[in-house]
């Protein structure tokens, strides 16, 4: 309960920019932030291509972002989110709009550069 408290606590004191950074190398890639109904998220197609990774969709709103590490599979309105056997709660759940899978701005802040490995999101520069 605690870590929850925390949880929430950072994600509410962490400013969240307009557009994300992705280095890849030598690569630079700006990827837009939205905001719906109050929270930050960001296309799943734009990020896996500026990550060199791939957005799978599958049957039933079921998707899987595929990255060298670790695949992490998502379903449309579910708040939580598979890797292996492992399920991560998230605090709002990915959206389909206008076509489009959107993610919950803490798969890019938190889900990804603690079980992607090799990834680190610099809040302050708004960079992954």
């Amino acid at each position: 309960m605690i870590g929850l408290l925390l949880l929430l606590q950072t994600a509410a004191t962490t400013p969240v920019p307009t557009f994300i950074v992705v280095r890849d190398g030598a690569a630079v890639t700006s990827v837009p932030v939205t905001i719906d109904v109050g929270k930050p998220s960001v296309r799943a197609d734009a990020l896996m291509k500026a990550m060199r990774g791939t957005l799978i969709t599958s049957t039933n709103l079921h998707y899987t972002l595929s990255l060298p590490r670790m695949r992490l599979a998502l379903i449309d309105g579910i708040p939580f989110a598979k890797l292996d056997s492992l399920t991560i709660p998230l605090s709002q759940p990915p959206q389909v709009r206008g076509g489009q899978l959107y993610l919950p701005f803490e798969i890019v802040n938190q889900v990804i550069p603690k079980y992607a490995g090799g990834y680190f999101y610099d809040a302050g520069l708004g960079e992954l």
